[in-house]
């Protein structure tokens, strides 16, 4: 039982409380813009063709980050092409054999992302100790087989920043860049999913691509589906003094604001 405004609520209650804390840490989208600089004297037209290059040595990764930003290009309408297929290579290439594969690729702009840095964030919950309140020796007895100590929580995760930057291929300008953090990334194909909707979604801001803004709403919605309702971990890797951790912080979804039923918001 818990003490709170006079009156005794069950441990449960505590541990639904302590959720919405959770709950509010984990509001933000998994990954954010913090900065942007568009070209002033880039006048178009929009872009109908990237060639998308993510720099990585690792192949994988590389891959399956293109394969899921030209999928949601595409989706968008706007011709895409992953590097990897015209630049299989691993590691960097000379400045001929990328200008050829652009050429290649016949698009007027591409589109690079980079990895800046990952830093580990800590989340402090620190705990506390309700007094027990009773009248006599009896109600002292009582109160003390029910536990009141809320012991200190500590929850790390991952902070990785990225930049992303769209070069106009005709004459190697560049015309946008983004400055993003993503929070707690676990998954590369799923992470990717969530970096490439907040991307796309703010070019077509800019009037860089023509976009569906109901498609970028829909794919917003299913991205928070499969996360929500899917059962995944939390986005926030916790260790805690106490095993109720678990139940605590369930709710986080990887970043995503999801409900305590498992659902997802309208």
């Amino acid at each position: 039982m818990l003490k709170h405004t006079g009156k005794w609520l069950p441990v449960s209650t505590k541990w639904l409380l302590v959720s919405v804390l959770g709950l509010l840490l984990g509001a933000c989208a998994s990954t954010k813009l913090v900065n942007v600089w568009q070209n002033p004297k880039f006048s178009g037209p929009q872009l109908h063709g990237i060639m998308v290059i993510g720099v990585t040595k690792q192949a994988g990764i590389r891959r399956t980050f293109e394969d899921e930003f030209v999928r949601q290009l595409q989706a968008q309408g706007v011709k895409a092409v992953a590097s990897y297929t015209l630049i299989p290579e691993d590691g960097e290439v000379p400045k001929d054999r990328l200008s050829q594969a652009v050429h290649e690729a016949g698009v007027e702009g591409v589109l690079i992302t980079r990895l800046v840095k990952v830093e580990r964030e800590t989340q402090v919950y620190p705990g506390s100790f309700a007094g027990p309140s009773y009248m006599g020796f009896y109600g002292f007895y009582s109160s003390a087989w029910i536990g009141f100590y809320d012991p200190p929580q500590i929850y790390t995760y991952d902070v990785v920043t990225s930049e992303t930057n769209l070069f106009d291929s005709r004459n190697e300008t560049l015309i946008w860049s983004g400055t993003s953090e993503t929070f707690s990334p676990r998954d590369v194909k799923k992470d990717t999913q969530d970096f490439a909707l907040v991307i796309i979604k703010a070019l077509g801001g800019s009037k860089l691509i023509s976009v569906d803004t109901g498609r970028i709403s829909e794919g917003e919605s299913g991205f928070r589906a499969a996360y929500c309702g899917s059962g995944e971990g939390g986005g926030v890797a916790g260790s805690s003094a106490s095993s109720s951790s678990s139940i605590s912080f369930s709710v986080l979804r990887r970043g995503v604001s999801c409900p305590l039923d498992g659902g997802f918001p309208s």
